[in-house]
């Protein structure tokens, strides 16, 4: 007697499994994001370069400048704890 072929469950790998904790965690950040120019805006210009030089930090500031002229480090710094407040809450 021959059995049909199962198939089997799709497997998650690592990199999907990471993929979707992500997916996860942003959409979470979205969900508080503050609203105006934030830290949460200035993270993701940081982020949307690959990288994290002086000049990239610098020129993501320039460009929250240019959004919001009221964006001061102080400003991002305290936005910034917000956000890290939440992980403490959510997380």
């Amino acid at each position: 007697m021959r059995f049909p072929p199962v198939a089997s469950p799709p497997v998650s790998t690592p990199d999907d499994v990471l993929a979707e904790v992500l997916q996860v965690y942003e959409e979470g950040l979205e969900s508080i994001n503050l609203p105006g120019y934030d830290f949460y805006e200035f993270y993701q210009a940081m982020s949307a370069t690959g990288s994290a030089t002086p000049q990239v930090y610098t020129l993501a500031y320039r460009m929250a400048k240019t959004l919001d002229k009221t964006i001061t480090p102080q400003k991002l710094i305290e936005s910034a704890a917000f956000y890290t407040e939440m992980k403490v809450v959510f997380g």
